[in-house]
């Protein structure tokens, strides 16, 4: 956990959420849903938390001799909302992790954990909760720039003021192609969640 002894996680005890499915289902998602919340004040709509990931990813070398790297599995988050707090109906939207100087992000950011979902090198290569050029977490969040990994991400939830509203934490494991990189791959941790 980024503080105190108690955060969400893909599961604590298992350095390798990837084979959580078992071989007949090498595809799955884990997701955590939010109490309701709200209604989101015109004020204190900006939500926060603390943040870590290490999911598959992995490089192969083209007949060139460029090095690509592929990104799998995926992290993001969904919004679904209420005008009451009861009703919610089933439909989630993605919602993008607000990366700019505005949303107080930091410790991860565009090519640093966070990638875009695309075809080529240094993109997400599936994800089904993402459209083309949507972003969500990706590879590791530990870098020379954040060493221990945990950052802080930033939702905007300015489209939702005065109403009530839940979070979708979604981490995908999807077909891949290759070994992956890393030799751990504990999944995704989430802490000290804050909104206003």
């Amino acid at each position: 956990c980024n503080s105190g002894d108690e955060c969400w996680g893909t599961n604590p005890f298992d350095e390798d959420y990837t084979d959580d499915g078992g071989e007949a289902f090498p595809q799955f998602d884990y997701g955590l849903v939010s109490p309701g919340m709200g209604p989101i004040s015109s004020t204190g709509y900006i939500a926060k938390f603390s943040s870590w990931h290490g999911l598959f990813h992995n490089t192969t070398t083209s007949t060139q001799g460029v090095t690509e790297t592929r990104y799998y599995d995926c992290a993001y988050v969904q919004i679904r909302n209420s005008t009451d707090g009861v009703n919610w109906g089933n439909q989630w939207s993605y919602i993008p992790f607000d990366v700019s100087a505005a949303g107080s992000s930091s410790g991860l950011g565009t090519n640093q954990g966070i990638y875009a979902k695309g075809i080529n090198s240094g993109y997400i290569q599936n994800c089904d909760g993402l459209l083309a050029n949507d972003f969500a977490l990706a590879g590791e969040s530990t870098s020379v720039i954040n060493p221990d990994g945990w950052g802080t991400l930033a939702l905007n939830l300015q489209g939702y003021v005065h109403s009530y509203v839940q979070l979708r934490f979604v981490l995908e494991r999807n077909s891949h192609v290759g070994e992956a990189v890393n030799s751990t791959m504990p999944g995704w941790y989430i802490d000290d969640f804050r909104l206003g």
